[in-house]
């Protein structure tokens, strides 16, 4: 009797071990077609499919989740493969960077090295600049009496000359202002129109058709004959503009010229 049970023993043994290498075989060979069909759906017949489907006892629902498997394990080593030059990539990004601060290093020294023997001199030449300045003040103030009368008597004739200028400069705005009113009376811009409106009737106005007319046409066409007005009346301002530059060159030249001979010991 217990040699027939030791004999049974050994039998289920024997086909228990047959049956786990055939279902390591069968689940080898539904990875493997898994995977050829992840490559090319193509290169795998249907017949040979439905043979290893039976086979395992498997399914098309986990066929496909079979190859979903293996396409998802190939993105992921792939994307391990990428990883591996990290470190080497990583090392050699802070050796480039060690090397530029260690330049940076070496011009900031090269630079205060450079630097600091000027501060010395930077103020000497200050001291020099606040002597000469004292000094220049120093011989304005005792120069001769005519000398100061005569550089007085320019500087009244420059006020006089930027007064003068100031006068035209306002002169140049009322007659401009004078213009429009004479064209158009005045421009009426608004978000939701464009018109022009003459609000001042003048018999003698010259463009008083484009006071009638509405849109951006008439709004150039008056602005153009404004401009036009203004430029023919200003002809005499800006002579006197002219003059009034040139006379106040010839006075600033003869004004540094006096100061130059005021600082003469």
């Amino acid at each position: 009797m217990s040699n027939t049970t030791e004999a049974l023993g050994k039998f289920f043994e024997r086909l228990t071990a047959r049956l786990a290498g055939k279902q390591r075989q069968g689940e080898q060979t539904f990875r493997q077609l898994a995977a050829e069909i992840a490559d090319n759906t193509r290169s795998v017949k249907e017949d040979q499919i439905e043979q290893v489907l039976a086979a395992n006892g498997k399914t098309i629902q986990d066929l496909q989740s079979a190859v979903e498997l293996v396409l998802k394990r190939r993105e992921l080593a792939g994307r391990l493969k990428a990883g591996e030059v990290v470190p080497a990539k990583r090392a050699e990004l802070a050796k480039t960077k060690a090397d530029a601060e260690a330049r940076f290093l070496a011009a900031q020294e090269k630079f205060r090295q450079e630097v600091a023997p000027l501060g010395p001199r930077v103020q000497e030449l200050n001291a020099l600049e606040r002597a000469a300045d004292q000094a220049r003040g120093v011989l304005f103030e005792t120069a001769p009496r005519e000398l100061h009368e005569e550089m007085e008597r320019l500087r009244a004739e420059l006020r006089k000359i930027a007064e003068r200028r100031s006068v035209l400069g306002g002169q140049l705005k009322e007659l401009r202002a004078q213009a429009e009113v004479e064209t158009v009376g005045y421009f009426s811009r608004q978000p939701e129109r464009v018109s022009l409106v003459r609000e001042y009737p003048s018999p003698a106005a010259p463009m008083q058709p484009y006071a009638e007319q509405t849109g951006p046409e008439a709004i150039r066409a008056a602005e153009a004959a404004v401009e036009k007005l203004v430029d023919e009346r200003r002809k005499p301002i800006d002579l006197q503009l002219a003059e009034l530059a040139e006379t106040e060159a010839r006075l600033q030249r003869e004004a540094e010229a006096l100061e130059a001979k005021m600082l003469v010991p």
